[in-house]
């Protein structure tokens, strides 16, 4: 068991927000520890990630609630800057790594299907993260699995 760890009394500036898919974690566990603003971010972990606050028919209401947690931390902890992590099958790879809750969400879609409306909301999401502080700023990224099962993380669609 590891030792304690150090609690630091100041926030972070960073809100990361992915999928609470565990398949993924320690793959976006270690992205974080390549930048020393991830390290400590925030985090909100949601099924289907960012794509979790861009409300369809149905879901509205925990679009809404996945957002206004967001917001709350946000302004209460002065986030600067949000990063949007959606993931899925590279080109290649398998297509078991498509995200469980896009699969649900749209069933019938194919894996290039599903990538292009991960495209379409992370540029709802990014806008979304924008109302809730004034000069956020956001990146986005896809964590594409390879078919060795290596995970990339990609930046997304220019923000």
């Amino acid at each position: 068991m590891p030792g304690p760890a150090r609690w630091e009394a100041p926030f972070p500036k960073v809100l990361l927000i992915a999928c609470s898919e565990g398949r993924l974690q320690q793959p976006l566990t270690e992205f974080m520890a390549h930048d020393e603003r991830l390290a400590r971010a925030d985090r909100v972990m949601l099924p289907g990630g960012p794509g979790a606050l861009v409300a369809r028919p149905g879901r509205e209401a925990a679009a809404a609630l996945a957002s206004e947690a967001c917001r709350f931390l946000v302004e209460a902890h002065g986030i600067e800057e949000v990063v949007l992590v959606f993931h899925g099958a590279a080109p290649d790879g398998p297509g078991a790594a498509v995200c469980g809750a896009y699969n649900e969400w749209y069933p019938e879609a194919s894996p290039e299907q599903l990538l292009r409306l991960q495209q379409s909301d992370c540029l709802e999401a990014a806008h979304l993260a924008r109302t809730w502080s004034h000069g956020t700023s956001v990146r986005a990224f896809r964590a594409e699995v390879a078919p060795d099962g290596t995970v990339n993380h990609v930046p997304m669609a220019s923000l």
